[in-house]
Parts: structure tokens; sequence; C-alpha cells
């Protein structure tokens, strides 16, 4: 159709190509956008739903993982929940912060998500990983996508994706946003 990879339409328009397109840094095809002219959306639907970016203005960081039978231990309470991914989180001003941890984009993957949360933990000794002695600051719902606001003080965090059950795998995007620019997030072994 119009405005598809490669359609005429937008060597008609070269400004529009510009601004939509090589401006974004989305003039590959089949990077998975589209463009849709307004005329043609109104013609095959009656109402639209905008979804708002909650974490706009803010500072964030994201880390795409993968939960195998190796790494994944279960919910933060299991026996084996020290084995689950983890990534310690340096926060050197209170912020209100935003955790999300969802699966991978569906529309790519024909994985089926497992049940995953997330937990924050104030860390006492960032050499080694302790649920017990950890200030939990944040324990998620375990579903398959999760997103969640707090007001964290500063200091330092363990943030640990968990599964369900352990042994559970599939593909993970965790995502964290803070209001200052003041943070450091990193994967740890």
């Amino acid at each position: 159709g119009e405005y598809s990879d490669g359609h005429p339409s937008w060597d008609e328009h070269p400004e529009i190509k510009k601004e939509l397109l090589t401006d974004r840094g989305l003039d590959k095809d089949n990077d998975g956008s589209f463009w849709i002219p307004w005329e043609t959306v109104l013609s095959y639907y009656e109402s639209c739903y905008l979804c708002h970016d909650i974490c706009r203005g803010y500072h964030s960081q994201g880390f795409k993982g993968t939960f195998t039978e190796a790494n994944s231990g279960g919910h933060i309470g299991a026996r084996t929940a020290d084995k689950n991914p983890r990534y310690l989180l340096s926060l050197e001003e209170p912020s209100k912060c935003f955790f999300e941890l969802k699966p991978p984009d569906s529309r790519f993957t024909s994985e089926k998500a497992p049940y995953m949360g997330i937990n924050v933990l104030k860390c006492a000794d960032e050499s080694t990983f302790d649920k017990s002695a950890g200030n939990r600051v944040l324990k998620s719902c375990i579903t398959t996508s999760h997103g969640e606001w707090c007001d964290i003080e500063a200091g330092k965090y363990w943030v640990v994706p968990t599964t369900h059950k352990a042994g559970q795998t599939g593909g993970f995007f965790l995502r964290f946003a803070a209001m200052h620019p003041n943070f450091t997030m990193t994967e740890m072994d």
C-alpha cells in the first residue's frame, strides 16, 4: 500500500521521507515500522487508541536477557533464586523510578512468555547477593508483563528479574527509568 517499503509515494514526497524515516533511522526495508495516510486510517477505523510513553522525560536504560534452565531460579523466595539474572543499580540521589519487565514483542517471536516478576532489594554488599539480608524495595506480581513506579532513596540495589518457577525459559526485556540521570545499572555475572 501507499507508504509501504519501496512504494513510489516516498519519492514523490522526499520531505516526508526525510522527517519520518531518514531522520529517525527507519529508512531500511522490513524494519517493522510502517506509515499509513490519515485518510486511509479514517476509511478503515472508527476509533483509535494512543499509547503514552510513561517514561517520556525520564532517563532510562534497558537490557535484553534470556531465562535459561541454568539461570532461571524461580521466584525470589525460592531456594534457587540466587541463580536468577541480577543487575546492580547505583542511584546517586533519591528519585521516582520505574521498573518494567516484559517478554519480547510477540509479533516477532512464537516463543511463549514465562510468568515473571521484578524484585528490587537494597544492597548491603555489592560483591555478594544475599536476598535475606536485602531490604526489599519492590516486589512485583508474577505476570507475563509488569511495570511499576516507586520512590527510591540514594544507594545501591539489586534488581532481580525472576520466573515463577525454576527452570522456566524465555526472553525478557528489563527497563529502568529515573527522574534524575545520576544512576548506573550493570548486568552482573
